[in-house]
């Protein structure tokens, strides 16, 4: 759901109800929560994206996050 966040986070929701396991969708998840400023969500769902795979797109996905939601 482009430019509507909200909407991207209750997809991916489902996504993950559905595949718990799905590590790119926990990762997305962390990428749309970190925009709308909700780091502590954020990053739990990304360190579960990485403890489920070391796929490099998850990786990028989970430090993009991180950096969404850095101070600097």
């Amino acid at each position: 759901a482009l430019n509507r966040p909200l909407e991207a986070v209750a997809v991916l929701d489902r996504a993950i109800a559905s595949a718990p396991d799905y590590a790119q969708g926990r990762a997305g998840r962390a990428v749309v929560l970190a925009r709308l400023g909700r780091a502590t969500e954020a990053h739990e769902e990304a360190e579960k994206a990485m403890l489920l795979s070391a796929d490099p797109i998850v990786t990028y996905q989970a430090g993009c996050a991180y950096a969404l939601t850095s101070k600097d």
